[in-house]
């Protein structure tokens, strides 16, 4: 098929559907090819600038029929900047591509033909939604604006390494703008290095920022290679006086050569390391290690949605896996008999115990460890004990085969899945409903990154036997 494409060809094609990056999927004959920016129900002429076996990527050339949901992106760099993917499409579009997509993995990866695919849940206001925002610092930049005389701090371009930089990114509180060039003026001024992933070496890596929506608390971190007291302290000086609702300035130490972006230590300048938010009744503490849910206004809404499928009548006993800070399990604790969460993350621990202490749970207890390992530990101790519900939440790579064949053997009567990632969520669902007597309730999206490709699912399982 490959022998009929060349690249750089021209080629007219009928856009179907969306690929998981947020490309637009069509045919030329039987063969697929993927274009950015391209929305279903549009007909492209485009240029094939990659071609594999089986499929190929192009681009734009020309928009012969455009999809009515096609709209200006609000932002300067869109298509530059790696960090949106649907600015183009309308919001409610988006929300009908997610619950297409999600539909899609069911059948196509899990084989669930039946299973009921709810319509993703939106946000009333799809802006500024993000609490926390990770930088990366870079000697240079990308985009129409360039500021601080050279020096720039923001996300990679698409399918590069080199930093797009922009005044005002609409995802992220508008503080978070102003406290990232206040950063880059301080080092411009003090004539501090940044870190060169090329020569690995160099100073300043990155710059997160948490901001809390229902208090007001900020904590800004620098990850850097070595500890520069005199320029940490300076800084310290220079954001607490300009930002007021700064709680707490931390920095974190990151030497090795490594993409990820926080190391192990953290060493603070100003307040505690920790921040809280609150939602609903319940305080939650949150240091620069903790896993919390970026959007803190759909995560009630994941929260509640869970809540809603567990059903607890205050009987139960709940094992809440990869539970991070502990949110999730703290938010069910008080319609459950005893929680039991687990988490590989030490200091994520310590604050799901310490959220457990400030909001007066007692009923809920807190493990260090992998959840692969754990559970089977868990296991065999609740041989006459088993958990009236399990409740997963892993990272984009989906459930340990270690944890999902120990649920299997398990046999809970009800869990919960918790997904960021449709692709690996079919996938453990299929292993679950093949190897463990469990049957797939429903599946609800919820839309935890609006302008991006990601989706966030809740699914409720339970055993056919129970």
């Amino acid at each position: 098929m490959t022998d009929q494409f060349v690249k750089n060809q021209t080629v007219e094609v009928d856009i179907t559907g969306m690929s998981h990056q947020g490309f637009g999927v069509g045919r030329v004959g039987d063969f697929v090819v993927f274009i950015e920016e391209a929305l279903p129900g549009e007909r492209i002429k485009g240029k094939l600038v990659s071609i594999k076996k089986d499929y190929a990527y192009a681009i734009i050339q020309e928009i012969i029929k455009e999809s009515p949901d096609r709209r200006a992106p609000f932002c300067p760099v869109f298509g530059l900047c790696g960090g949106c993917s649907l600015q183009h499409m309308s919001y409610e579009s988006q929300l009908r591509n997610k619950t297409q997509r999600v539909d899609d993995c069911m059948k196509r990866i899990g084989g669930f033909e039946n299973v009921p695919v709810l319509p993703c849940i939106g946000m009333e206001d799809p802006f500024d939604y993000r609490n926390k925002v990770q930088l990366v610092v870079s000697g240079s930049g990308l985009g129409k604006k360039r500021n601080n005389r050279g020096l720039s701090a923001g996300f990679y371009a698409r399918r590069t390494h080199q930093v797009v930089y922009t005044e005002r990114c609409r995802i992220q509180p508008e503080i978070a703008d102003q406290i990232k060039d206040t950063v880059l003026l301080y080092m411009k001024s003090n004539n501090i290095s940044v870190y060169d992933e090329t020569k690995h070496k160099g100073l300043v890596r990155h710059i997160m920022i948490r901001k809390s929506v229902n208090t007001d608390d900020i904590m800004v971190a620098i990850v850097a290679t070595e500890n520069n007291r005199s320029f940490m302290k300076g800084l310290t000086d220079i954001l607490v006086s300009n930002f007021p609702d700064i709680k707490t300035v931390v920095l974190n130490l990151n030497d090795k050569v490594t993409n990820v972006i926080l190391g192990d230590e953290c060493i603070h300048y100003y307040g505690d390391g920790t921040i809280e938010e609150k939602i609903n009744d319940l305080t939650f503490r949150i240091s620069v290690l903790s896993f919390f849910q970026v959007n803190t206004v759909q995560m009630k809404v994941l929260y509640d949605k869970v809540k809603e499928f567990a059903a607890l009548t205050g009987d139960e006993t709940v094992w809440d896996l990869y539970c991070g800070a502990g949110t999730i399990g703290l938010y069910l604790a008080h319609q459950a008999k005893k929680v039991i969460g687990i988490e590989a993350v030490p200091e994520a621990v310590e604050n799901a115990r310490e959220n457990a202490l400030i909001n007066k749970i007692d009923n809920a207890e807190f493990i260090v460890g992998k959840a692969e390992d754990k559970i089977e530990e868990l296991v065999q101790k609740a041989k006459d004990h088993i958990p009236d519900l399990v409740i997963v939440d892993p990272p984009r790579k989906g459930c340990h085969q270690r944890l999902l064949d120990a649920l299997c053997e398990l046999k809970a009567p009800k869990l919960i899945y918790v997904s960021c990632n449709p692709s690996t969520l079919a996938r453990d669902l299929q292993h679950l409903t093949q190897h463990g007597q469990y049957e797939i309730q429903k599946v609800q999206p919820v839309d935890m990154f609006p302008w991006t490709e990601h989706v966030e699912c809740i699914v409720g399982i339970r055993r056919t036997d129970s």
